[in-house]
């Protein structure tokens, strides 16, 4: 049997229809399984461009129990397969470009690990090695708390760090990137702009409701 890759991304998500149950994008659900399925689509992409082996882990895969539980399993599990290194992703950071996986790739091969944080406190990008994997520690981190980050740099030590990711979590996270869904999900973006997927929060494109141009963030009637 050929010996796998040493390193390999894991992209760590729910299937697009768990994503728009489980995100606060509000509206209907058709909208947002819409938009779950952009950001997953757009995340794909990425990998696709990487060249890197790719596991996927989706709720299929993960098993029961907490967060941290069902993550530290995909973890386990993708080193047992043979890989030395493991990037590790959600579809919740739409900034993550093929630079920042090859910089973890780069790390990684040079017995570096490697971490990105997003903007509250979480983390967007793991780079991880086999040979310093702590499961039931990594279990253990606060995940899912604005305390993962501080946890997370104890845990791996010595890590290089990039730049923080914005991640989409909710309504909220989608307006505050607003210009960059507008450039970047096109084919998305007309859904931020329709009442009855806002519901009440009055977020209207500018062009087509009041006839002034787009600024760089959801105009408010």
């Amino acid at each position: 049997m050929p010996t796998p890759p040493s390193t390999a991304v894991l992209f760590f998500s729910r299937s697009a229809e768990r994503e728009a149950a489980a995100k606060a994008f509000g509206g209907r659900h058709g909208n947002r399984l819409r938009l779950a399925s952009g950001l997953i689509r757009r995340t794909e992409g990425v990998l696709a461009r990487s060249g890197l082996p790719i596991l996927r882990s989706d709720e299929t895969r993960q098993g029961a129990g907490t967060f941290g539980r069902r993550i530290a399993k995909a973890v386990a599990e993708g080193f047992n397969s043979g890989h030395t290194g493991l990037i590790v992703i959600g579809n919740d950071a739409p900034g993550l470009t093929v630079t920042h996986l090859r910089r973890a790739q780069k790390a990684l091969d040079e017995g570096a690990e490697l971490l990105i944080p997003d903007h509250r406190g979480g983390v967007a990008l793991l780079a991880l090695r086999a040979d310093r994997f702590d499961g039931l520690a990594f279990e253990a981190l606060p995940w899912e708390t604005e305390d993962l980050w501080a946890a997370l740099t104890c845990l791996v030590k010595d890590a290089r760090v990039l730049s923080g990711l914005a991640d989409v979590n909710s309504l909220a996270d989608l307006r505050r990137l607003w210009h960059w869904v507008k450039t970047s999900l096109r084919d998305l973006a007309d859904l931020l702009f329709r009442p009855v997927f806002l519901e009440h929060t009055f977020v209207l494109s500018s062009v087509r409701a009041t006839g002034r141009p787009a600024g760089r963030a959801p105009p408010m009637g």
